[in-house]
């Protein structure tokens, strides 16, 4: 769990899930450079249903890794 997410559960003394999709949370993206990783990042579907297009979405968006846009910026 990132740095971030395991402080903000700390400071509200409540579970992970109470914060991500209990409270109604569908999709949660984590940033890999700011939990150590070289690069990457790291996309979370509660909700699957939103998850379907995903991939053309990116695509479309131009947010692939062979364009290093996401690489790239970090």
């Amino acid at each position: 769990m990132a740095r971030g997410s395991r402080n903000a559960v700390a400071s509200l003394g409540v579970k992970p899930r109470e914060i991500s999709w209990e409270s109604g949370v569908d999709v949660l993206s984590f940033g890999g450079t700011k939990n150590g990783m070289a690069f990457g990042e790291t996309v979370v579907f509660f909700n699957r249903n939103l998850s379907q297009n995903f991939l053309y979405r990116c695509k479309q968006s131009g947010q692939l890794a062979s364009k290093m846009r996401f690489i790239a910026a970090q």
